[in-house]
């Protein structure tokens, strides 16, 4: 091994970079016994020039070996953009190219963004109440999330004043109570309220002031919110159902929220789950529902919000 790359590196690292000097260290640790046997170096075989003329990956087998082991439990995406990046440098033989990926990778191992654990609490209705199939979005999050806690507040059928009136014993307990100090407050509500209401004059205001009390109590104790708009839900054949114009009004402000202050994340979920106005039919729990989510639909929502809010979790 050491004759591959030679044994300058035990002296003082000849290749910059983070990943390079690790990489350097363990080499020399390994080939110790070898350079300090000289005569017996001396009959290995190569040339300095040889070595020179060794080939591109013979080279940087071991620092890439060395690269897969970090990479296997930190690195992630990241790095294997970077490499990916050196690998056209790569195509012509010699240790720039080796380098080139060294350097690559290290600066991927520097720069990538420290792994925050987070501890979640979501509110909501059905979606999110795990008793009747809902909070899967949640389960999907703790899959990405291995060590953050995501933890499902939601009951079925409830309307936002339900979610108000019991949020601050759900979300923040009463004094004295084990409650988790939760970095982040989900909230998901709204269908029930506009189910309820008229087809004909379909008011959002009650529902507006509702999810606002919700956020703020939750803003006041420091925790982030995280807004989530309506997913698609009605879809009344031949009829201008006054509902449905609200659904889009009342999402319009839930985005606007953000400018506002009341919240600091807001997520669009119902583009992403509608098709021409309806629920979509790989994102429904049964052929006929228009409200409740399959676990694809609950995967896209997962997604979104890890997207927006979570993709640095541990």
């Amino acid at each position: 091994m050491c004759w591959v790359l030679g044994r300058s590196c035990c002296r003082a690292p000849r290749w910059p970079g983070l990943v390079s000097a690790l990489t350097d260290a363990t080499i020399c640790r390994i080939c110790a016994a070898e350079l300090q046997a000289e005569p017996a170096r001396s009959q290995i075989g190569l040339n300095p020039a040889a070595r020179a003329t060794l080939p591109f990956f013979v080279r940087a087998l071991f620092h890439l070996a060395f690269v897969a082991l970090l990479g296997a439990s930190a690195l992630g995406s990241s790095v294997a953009r970077a490499i990916s990046g050196q690998l056209s440098a790569a195509a012509k033989p010699g240790l720039a190219a080796a380098r080139g990926i060294t350097l690559a990778v290290g600066r991927a191992l520097v720069d990538a963004p420290p792994k925050r654990r987070y501890v979640v609490a979501a509110i909501g209705d059905s979606l999110t109440d795990p008793r009747v199939g809902g909070a899967i979005y949640l389960s999907e999050l703790r899959r990405r999330c291995p060590e953050s806690q995501f933890d499902a507040y939601g009951v079925g059928g409830q309307r936002t004043g339900h979610m108000r009136w019991r949020a601050s014993r759900d979300l923040f307990g009463r004094a004295g109570s084990n409650k988790p100090a939760y970095s982040h407050v989900v909230v998901l509500g709204g269908v029930n309220d506009l189910a309820a209401g008229s087809i004909f004059d379909a008011g959002i205001e009650s529902v507006q002031r509702n999810l606002k009390s919700i956020y703020l109590q939750a803003r006041s104790r420091g925790i982030r919110v995280v807004a989530m708009t309506l997913s698609p839900w009605t879809g009344l054949a031949g009829i201008r159902d006054q509902r449905t114009i609200a659904t889009r009004h009342l999402n319009r402000w839930i985005m606007g929220q953000v400018d506002e202050g009341t919240v600091d994340h807001a997520i669009d979920i119902h583009e992403l789950l509608e098709c021409s106005g309806k629920l979509c039919p790989r994102y429904r729990r049964f052929a006929d529902d228009l409200v409740h989510w399959s676990p694809s639909g609950h995967a896209v929502v997962a997604a979104a919000m890890h997207a927006e809010v979570f993709s640095d979790c541990s």
